[in-house]
């Protein structure tokens, strides 16, 4: 239920910040956003990577 909550606040805040801001604020934020989302995308594969590297070399020593 709180999720959905949040979903739902989410994307109102969303609207509004779509809907008053201008044009060219509003795209430097979605920007911004997209670096920071392929930022941290790119935190966890490299995570995974080196948690991979790790167990797969804790068995050959």
């Amino acid at each position: 239920m709180k999720f959905i909550f949040n979903f739902i606040l989410f994307g109102f805040l969303y609207y509004m910040l779509w809907r008053f801001l201008p044009q060219d604020s509003f795209d430097t934020i979605v920007s911004w956003m997209g670096r920071v989302f392929e930022f941290v995308q790119n935190l966890v594969v490299l995570s995974f990577d080196k948690v991979s590297e790790l167990v797969s070399g804790a068995g050959n020593g």
